[in-house]
This record gives structure tokens, C-alpha cells and sequence, in this order.
């Protein structure tokens, strides 16, 4: 395993930031991971179609 990336659930208290764990492995690829994260964080966080409201009519 090159990396970790860990996205914290719902759970009791304050909520945790995801994190990003690179291992001595993936040092001298570790752009495409970083990338790679944002591109999956970004996914995560975009609302679908079926759950936004129109801003304008």
C-alpha cells in the first residue's frame, strides 16, 4: 500500500477532517495521490442533481 485515505464518518462529537496518509512507498508518486484525493473528496462533497435546488427559475 502506497496511501490511505480516510474520510470520517457521522459519528458522536466533532465531526474529524478526512486525512491523507502517504507511506515511504508512495514518496515519488505521491502528486497522482494528492490529486487523486481531491478528484474523490470533490465527488463526495458535489451535491447529485436529484438533491439540489434550482437557484434560478
Amino acid at each position: 500500500m502506497v496511501a490511505a485515505f480516510v474520510v470520517s464518518g457521522a459519528q458522536e462529537g466533532a465531526p474529524q477532517p478526512a486525512s491523507l496518509k502517504v507511506y515511504p512507498d508512495g514518496e515519488h508518486i505521491v502528486d497522482h495521490i494528492f490529486t487523486s484525493a481531491l478528484i474523490v473528496e470533490r465527488k463526495r462533497l458535489t451535491p447529485s442533481p436529484m438533491t439540489v435546488n434550482p437557484i434560478f427559475n
